[in-house]
């Protein structure tokens, strides 16, 4: 029973990829707003491309406008959905940790921003807006302090 509710806890206290390891892996990272979204297929793969006007750029090449590729889509007739990753919100602005154009991670390379922090849900598979979770923000996200992302990064 105790070890059940320390696998429990654990699971709950923090995302399973903490910033220094999103950090090592990312060759870009972003803060942006999302624009707008739009399904593309190929012969092996569907994706949801993301478009993201860029407000800052932590690390890599500076562009004003970047395309993020996730896995999945929304289509007519049905939702194809990748465990593990996110679905970027339209008008969201995001901090956003890249390997080429895709996430690192899969959904743990994608934060929410809001009120200068980066806020992340606890489970990274979820990826909504802290202020439509109310009151329960603090027990349902981790947060970090922008400015200390920034030196960290540099």
């Amino acid at each position: 029973m105790i070890a059940f509710f320390f696998a429990i806890a654990s699971v709950i206290a923090a995302p399973t990829m903490q910033l220094d390891s999103l950090a090592k892996e990312a060759d870009r990272v972003v803060v942006g707003e999302v624009l707008v979204n739009r399904t593309e297929s190929d012969r092996k793969n569907t994706w949801t491309v993301s478009t993201i006007r860029v407000s800052e750029t932590l690390r890599g090449d500076a562009q004003h406008v970047i395309e993020v590729r996730l896995p999945g889509a929304r289509l007519q007739s049905r939702d194809l959905l990748v465990h593990g990753q996110t679905q970027l919100i339209e008008g969201h602005e995001v901090l956003l940790f890249l390997r080429g154009d895709q996430l690192v991670g899969m959904g743990a390379g994608a934060f929410v921003v809001r009120d200068d922090r980066a806020w992340k849900n606890k489970y990274d598979w979820t990826y909504a807006d802290p202020k439509s979770s109310g009151s329960y923000k603090n027990d349902l996200y981790v947060s970090h302090d922008m400015d200390a992302i920034r030196s960290t990064l540099q």
